[in-house]
């Protein structure tokens, strides 16, 4: 990973953005916040960022709707935003772009898997098949 890689963390919950950023801090990042979608998409607009971590549940404009925009505009990015969310698999289960993410966190999360997802994804590590899939794979399971 390169010094001060640049990481946006996306959560409106400000006890586990500090968290987040407290994580990536400790790993060599340098951090970029916002409160909700629509701040994420002005950070966006303006910076350059090599790994997002993204809350789904979000004010104004929420996480689904910054991963169709990732989708549209910066797919690269796209592939590099680890989503950490309480969705549930209901919520979540017919969107279309939680396959193209790094990978899908559910909260309460592992601090050290964040902090090895985070570094694996902005080193560019191959992740597993599984990992963004996560929310459709447990939900087969389930099923069965």
């Amino acid at each position: 990973m390169p010094d001060l890689s640049k990481v946006l963390v996306v959560e409106d919950d400000s006890a586990t953005q500090s968290l987040l950023r407290t994580i990536a801090q400790r790993e060599g990042f340098e951090v970029l916040t916002a409160d909700d979608g629509a701040q994420a998409l002005v950070i966006l607009a303006r910076s350059t960022v090599d790994v997002i971590l993204l809350d789904l549940l979000l004010p104004r404009v929420n996480g689904f709707e910054v991963l169709r925009h990732l989708r549209c505009t910066s797919p690269e990015l796209l592939q590099r935003t680890i989503v950490i969310s309480a969705a549930s698999e209901a919520t979540t289960r017919d969107c279309e772009d939680l396959p193209h993410v790094w990978c899908f966190r559910r909260k309460p999360m592992d601090i050290l898997e964040v902090a090895r997802d985070l570094v694996a994804c902005a080193a560019q590590q191959p992740r597993k098949p599984s990992q963004a899939a996560e929310p459709r794979a447990m939900a087969q399971r389930r099923a069965e």
